[in-house]
């Protein structure tokens, strides 16, 4: 098997199977989305965002303290997300969103949203234009050969 057969098979059981992490999830959401979430001054990624936290973090009756993590929009604007979850409440996770405050520059962050959700489809349709690339590449081809006189002539399918 070449390398690009092996990297492409691999990328399919990925796809597939997807990966499965491990700790608790936390889903840090906003309103508008696409705020940047910002944990102990790291930026963590764009909202919807899921982090996990260990599960040896848990304490007590099923408490977890989570870094202190905020939100950020284009505009400046900020939230901060609650620390402190009851874990025993919400065994699988839970999810935490927090609302732009309701200052100047909201269309500002609804604009960079909509720019940042283009964006990103626009990555999806171009991975999943070079995937399906790949895997037309990958399908076994048949040549058919025809001999004309002392010539052939042959033809890859």
């Amino acid at each position: 098997m070449n390398k690009q057969i092996k990297l492409s098979c691999l990328l399919c059981i990925a796809l597939l199977t997807g990966c499965a992490p491990s700790g608790y999830l936390v889903q840090y959401d906003s309103t508008p989305q696409s705020a940047m979430v910002i944990c102990n001054g790291t930026q963590k990624g764009y909202t919807p965002l899921d982090l996990y936290y260990p599960k040896s973090g848990i304490y007590g009756n099923g408490y977890l303290s989570t870094e202190p993590c905020k939100a950020v929009w284009s505009s400046g604007a900020t939230a901060a997300y609650r620390q402190l979850i009851t874990t025993s409440s919400f065994p699988e996770g839970i999810k935490l969103t927090v609302e732009r405050p309701n200052t100047d520059g909201y269309s500002i962050d609804t604009s960079a949203d909509y720019q940042k959700k283009l964006n990103d489809r626009q990555i999806q349709q171009q991975n999943l234009q070079s995937f399906n690339e790949s895997m037309r590449a990958m399908q076994p081809k048949q040549t058919y050969c025809n001999q004309i006189g002392t010539q052939v002539f042959c033809n890859t399918y």
